[in-house]
């Protein structure tokens, strides 16, 4: 059976505003939220392995949170661009 393509809704509120803000993914605005509640991502976190991360939104995320000089790796079968 084959899979169904997945449906783009563009006029979803979260899509428009990743879109607006830069990210790849409106799943971006999850992990903010997630770092927000329980900080996870803090100055003394030196390295973020983001697996299945096509197209990279939580891997921008994660870049912008981490202080200078730690790393992101982020994993996927799929190609992501680099994130600058």
């Amino acid at each position: 059976m084959p899979k169904k393509a997945k449906r783009v809704d563009r006029s979803d509120k979260w899509y428009v505003l990743a879109k607006e803000q830069g990210y790849r993914s409106r799943a971006a605005f999850k992990l903010a939220q997630i770092n927000k509640e329980f900080n996870l991502l803090t100055s003394s976190t030196r390295v973020v392995l983001d697996l299945c991360a096509a197209p990279g939104g939580w891997a921008q995320v994660a870049a912008k949170a981490l202080a200078q000089g730690s790393v992101v790796v982020a994993v996927d079968l799929l190609p992501i661009r680099p994130i600058t």
